[in-house]
């Protein structure tokens, strides 16, 4: 017994895209022009120096108390310099 199927070789129907009957509009944007907006110029002011507590000149002008340096203990020495514990 011999059975064949046939394959036909006529091309499928392809759905089709419908297409609208009409197209809808968009809303026309509106455009915003800048306007130019008064800005005072500022007074000129120097910026402060941040460092200024931390210079010499600060340092050397401000009173300190009239507390005594003790020296406490040597902590290291060599021949270029000798390190303290101090108290103040």
């Amino acid at each position: 017994m011999c059975c064949f199927l046939l394959a036909s070789c006529a091309p499928q129907a392809t759905a089709s895209t419908p297409t609208p009957a009409f197209t809808e509009a968009l809303p026309a944007t509106e455009t915003v022009t800048p306007t130019a907006a008064y800005t005072p110029t500022p007074a000129f002011s120097p910026t402060p120096d941040l460092y200024y507590l931390y210079t010499n000149e600060y340092l050397r002008s401000r009173l300190y108390g009239g507390g005594e340096i003790e020296f406490l203990e040597v902590l290291g020495q060599n021949v270029f310099f000798t390190r303290y514990l101090i108290r103040y």
